[in-house]
């Protein structure tokens, strides 16, 4: 299964987060790239209605599927951490995947800002995030100053630029087994420096997967 880009949105309601996860969508659909989206909410929702079959199905511990018309709702039990391995699970096609509401450790952090025009109206602090989508000027400028990404609310095209960057060669890093959490930026960095150093070595084909090992002290 091929690694997947995961963008975590974030920001206060009425920000324009919903308008633009749509616009990202129907710009990876028109560019053939499989996506998926995912709402998180703290307010608790059911499709499992008392007494249907589904719902007797669920309760007495299966995973169940609801298929009707154009529609399949899908009804799995919620996983105790939101990760990597639930939205492999979740959505298995995907090369990209929209999370709103909701944080995955090591993925791409959006902030929708709105009408805000300084950092204290924020959800989040810009040293939290790594894109910020505002249409105040100063703000935007500051979060540039902060090394944050800024783009318009209508630059869905540049966005969709950074996630292709991203798909291009994805970059995991364990140690002790475990894998080490690095935001994307950081990612780019380690993955050219990598491949500066090792494309220029003799029998390495470029194009190829690169695995590194570095032995712990004997």
């Amino acid at each position: 299964m091929r690694s997947k880009v995961v963008a975590c949105f974030f920001g206060w309601s009425n920000t324009g987060k919903t308008t633009f996860i749509e616009g990202v969508i129907r710009a990876l659909n028109a560019r053939d790239i499989p996506c998926a989206a995912l709402k998180v909410t703290k307010h608790p929702g059911s499709f499992l209605l008392p007494g249907k079959d589904s719902t007797r199905f669920f309760e007495a511990g299966a995973e169940t599927a609801l298929v009707g018309g154009p529609e399949t709702v899908l009804t799995l039990r919620s996983p105790g951490t939101l990760d990597r391995a639930f939205l492999d699970r979740l959505f298995p096609e995907a090369r990209v995947v929209l999370v709103e509401g909701g944080e995955v450790e090591g993925a791409l952090r959006v902030l929708a800002a709105g009408t805000a025009a300084s950092e204290a109206e924020l959800k989040i602090p810009l040293d939290g995030i790594d894109v910020l989508i505002a249409s105040d000027p100063s703000l935007a400028a500051r979060a540039a100053g902060a090394g944050v990404r800024c783009l318009a609310p209508g630059e869905i095209d540049t966005f969709i630029t950074l996630l292709e960057e991203l798909m291009d060669r994805e970059v995991t890093v364990t140690c002790g087994g475990k894998n080490v959490p690095m935001n994307p930026f950081v990612k780019t960095i380690v993955r050219e420096v990598r491949l500066a150093v090792v494309n220029s070595l003799k029998k390495v084909e470029e194009g190829e997967e690169i695995v590194i090992r570095i032995a712990a002290p004997k």
